[in-house]
């Protein structure tokens, strides 16, 4: 059995991806809730993660951490976590790397509030650079990879660690309301129905923990709320 040390799920970017593809894949696991708050690294969390932070994964006594590094332990003990095709596999794991160490200015400019549903304001030139670059990604995606598979809707046809890596943001374009192609849209929209995206969200609404500070500063920047 793993056990997933993560943050939790109102805030937590970085805990949802491995959280998402254990669940999609049916690999069972416990949820270990630790509270964050915005820390960053910790001296309180070394205890079950040597770099201070979540998510981290435990194994039998194992610890992984970093969520690219846990999703790679994860797809050499579970099949299909990776496109199959070599070709798509390689680009799964570009697209991968690139979200895992790229798109700064939507990171900091839109912090993950899953709570969040904002009127939204023009972007930044930098951001709005970072949102063109993943809408790119996921259209030019779709049309190379799953342009023959209508009715498999995700990044590569099939779900994968590329759709998992890029759930974040996908709660993020949706919580302020950043306006994208039709394709890149659209798989927005199915992504936000997956059923574990929809457990993930109505475990974070019922989350009673509040970062003021961020809440705050985004709501100022992006609000009203909106309805949907």
């Amino acid at each position: 059995m793993y056990q997933l040390y993560m943050g939790n799920k109102n805030y937590s970017s970085w805990s949802l991806r491995p959280w998402l593809l254990l669940k999609h894949f049916n690999i069972p696991f416990e949820e270990r809730m630790v509270s964050v708050a915005g820390r960053g690294a910790h001296d309180m969390h070394r205890g079950y993660s040597p770099n201070g932070l979540v998510p981290c994964l435990h194994h039998d006594g194992f610890q992984v951490w970093d969520t690219l590094a846990i999703a790679e332990y994860l797809a050499e003990r579970h099949l299909g976590l990776w496109p199959l095709d070599p070709n798509a596999r390689a680009r799964a794991r570009s697209i991968s790397a690139e979200m895992h160490s790229g798109f700064g200015h939507v990171r900091g400019a839109m912090p993950m509030n899953v709570k969040m549903c904002l009127q939204g304001a023009e972007l930044s030139t930098d951001v709005a650079a970072d949102v063109a670059r993943i809408d790119a990604i996921w259209t030019e995606t779709r049309a190379e990879f799953a342009a023959n598979s209508p009715d498999k809707p995700y990044l590569f046809g099939e779900f994968s660690i590329a759709d998992a890596m890029f759930a974040p943001i996908v709660w993020r374009f949706h919580a302020y309301n950043v306006k994208l192609s039709p394709t890149a849209q659209a798989y927005c929209d199915t992504m936000r129905v997956h059923p574990a995206m929809r457990e993930w969200k109505k475990d974070a609404l019922a989350e009673s923990m509040v970062l003021a500070h961020y809440d705050n500063e985004v709501m100022e920047k992006y609000g009203p709320t909106r309805t949907s």
